[in-house]
């Protein structure tokens, strides 16, 4: 079967439905913007496959170049937007914060700690001893461990 220009026109139209709509399915189930520009694109390129009856790859290109437009022009908005920071649960809320040393250990050795009512063992990467009774801060997590340093005067 040859296809005519008027079928061809067709599938574009709906190639650009079908790629509108799957762009904002996606965008409504993602919490990201990420397919928006997308949408744009495929609504730009329906608008010339009806309106000026343009073949199937400029309809491509237009709608490539004008995905690429407006994620150019949105980019900023939209890093403004979902640039929020990260805000730690469990247990990377930990770092950053002090905890009780139970039990003196030093480099290559382990100790424990209490932070809160839970109990930790504990690492440090520095070439220092901790005594029981002493406050550290933790600095990360490794494993089942907490890596801390000395806490610094004052704080």
């Amino acid at each position: 079967m040859i296809l005519t220009s008027i079928d061809l026109q067709l599938v574009g139209i709906i190639l650009w439905v079908v790629v509108f709509f799957v762009a904002v399915i996606v965008e409504s189930l993602e919490p990201q913007l990420v397919s928006l520009w997308f949408a744009g694109g495929a609504l730009f390129a329906l608008l010339f496959a009806t309106l000026f009856q343009v073949g199937l790859l400029w309809q491509i290109l237009i709608f490539t170049v004008t995905s690429v437009v407006l994620l150019i022009l949105t980019r900023p908005f939209v890093k403004k937007v979902t640039n929020r920071p990260t805000i730690p649960t469990n247990a990377d809320a930990l770092i950053g914060q002090d905890i009780l040393i139970e039990k003196d250990f030093g480099p290559k050795m382990s100790g424990m700690g209490m932070h809160g009512d839970v109990r930790w063992k504990l690492m440090s990467l520095q070439d220092a001893t901790f005594k029981a009774g002493e406050y550290a801060t933790i600095q990360a997590i490794n494993g089942n461990k907490l890596v801390v340093t000395k806490k610094k005067e004052g704080k």
